[in-house]
């Protein structure tokens, strides 16, 4: 029994982990000054600012631009999603991203992103520590030192599926069973 309950944990967590998603903005296109938009299962939301499209020679896009702010990104049909990292483009100025994450139970986490000023622009990923998992929503707020918008790249994420946390407590349930059973 204790075999068979490792392997489908281990089977159940492996399925949860192959989800992992990128959320890349290059090809995006929502349109110049839109306040939402959809892409690959998340909704995003401005709700005081707009979304630009960015980029640079030959490029057509680097990313999404980020412009007054809050912004809002939520999973479609309100489910559940942990960050991973996401990816800002440096510029000549020096931006960041204020990041708050509401978590399922209640609560919530907080991080401040910083780019350093470097010319010609360069990528770099902030990654998440484990705090940020079970989200129902993330809010950005962009730091802008010069009102360009912040451009942001490749959010990984991973949606958690209604039933990875059935899976879990169906086996809680049985464990806690067999224990009754043997005392």
């Amino acid at each position: 029994m204790k075999k068979l309950i490792a392997l489908m944990l281990l089977l159940g967590w492996g399925s949860a982990w192959a989800g992992t998603i990128t959320l890349d903005f290059e090809e995006l296109s929502p349109g110049e000054g839109a306040v939402t938009f959809q892409t690959q299962g998340y909704n995003f939301t401005a709700t005081n600012g707009f979304f630009a499209n960015v980029g640079i020679a030959p490029s057509p896009s680097i990313g999404i631009g980020l412009a007054g702010g809050p912004f809002e990104m939520a999973q479609v049909g309100s489910g559940v999603f942990s960050i991973y990292s996401l990816d800002m483009l440096e510029d000549t100025v020096g931006d960041g991203l204020n990041v708050t994450g509401y978590l399922q139970g209640g609560g919530q986490v907080n991080t401040t992103f910083t780019l350093a000023a470097v010319t010609g622009g360069l990528l770099t990923t902030f990654s998440f520590g484990s705090e940020w998992q079970g989200l129902t929503s993330i809010s950005m707020a962009t730091i802008n030192t010069d009102g360009s918008p912040a451009v942001l790249d490749n959010i990984v994420v991973t949606p958690i599926p209604a039933a990875v946390w059935l899976f879990g407590s169906g086996l809680g349930l049985l464990g806690w069973m067999r224990r009754r059973q043997t005392a």
